[in-house]
């Protein structure tokens, strides 16, 4: 089965999940990857209002740490390990010996003719809403991996969400893309704990591993012809949108942090 990754270059996190799910891949018979497609981590319309939408969220300080954070790793990544934390996307495809593909656009005729080729898409944090012409190019669709308990929590930063509301675990779900954001049928979830956890960024660290493990099993159950599939009731909730301001102070209030 070949694979095509469609995610974005963002400097946290991806690069040593990518590093870990690639190496799961590679080992597995009757899969195929076919690269990594990578767009711009911006939601917003610039990088200025992606910036002060999070300034806003996380506070001056919060803001300035995960700079910080984002800073070393860019200035270490060449002197360590590509599968470490803060490691940027790049490196790890090069260590992997994987091509990485950039398109300003969803629709650019370039990766329309590679979705053509590949047999399944497998979306990753993608910034980009895909239409339903472009998730079905691949003769068995398309999947998408998120940090959410589906159905209720959809939409955007699940993760801070589920802090935000005094979850006790958080789920990990991986589901077929449909028109709707985060409504096609489950493939597979899996509920992590997070009791006594302050922090987002180690809840990030402690949901990757799963992250990585669920999304693996999805795929291979796929290439086998052999997928399970469980209802996604989205009548139940309406997708959470981006946190504004309010909803940073609370989190901070409840004594909860971003790193």
């Amino acid at each position: 089965m070949k694979v095509l990754i469609v995610t974005q270059t963002a400097p946290l996190y991806l690069g040593w999940f990518i590093h870990d799910l690639v190496q799961n891949l590679q080992e597995t018979k009757d899969v195929e990857l076919q690269g990594v497609v990578a767009f711009s981590p911006i939601f917003k319309k610039s990088t200025f209002e992606e910036a002060k939408a999070r300034l806003a969220l996380y506070g001056p300080w919060n803001f300035l740490k995960l700079m910080g954070a984002i800073l070393a790793g860019k200035v270490l990544s060449p002197f360590i390990a590509p599968h470490k934390t803060f490691s940027r996307l790049e490196p790890v495809l090069k260590h992997h010996g994987l091509p990485l593909f950039r398109y300003a656009r969803p629709n650019d005729v370039a990766l329309l003719k590679q979705l053509e080729e590949a047999d399944l898409m497998v979306s990753i944090a993608c910034p980009k809403i895909l239409s339903k012409e472009i998730f079905q190019l691949p003769t068995q669709g398309s999947i998408n991996y998120h940090t959410g308990a589906l159905p209720r929590y959809r939409g955007r930063q699940p993760l801070y969400w589920a802090m935000l509301n005094g979850e006790k675990e958080v789920g990990i779900t991986v589901h077929r893309m449909a028109e709707e954001v985060d409504a096609g049928p489950i493939l597979h979830q899996k509920m992590v704990d997070i009791q006594g956890i302050k922090s987002l960024h180690e809840v990030y660290l402690k949901t990757l591993p799963k992250g990585v493990e669920v999304l693996t099993q999805t795929i291979k159950d796929l290439s086998h012809d052999c997928p399970q599939e469980s209802p996604n009731d989205i009548h139940q909730h309406t997708p959470n949108s981006f946190p504004e301001k309010k909803e940073g102070q609370r989190f901070r209030s409840l004594g909860l942090r971003i790193i």
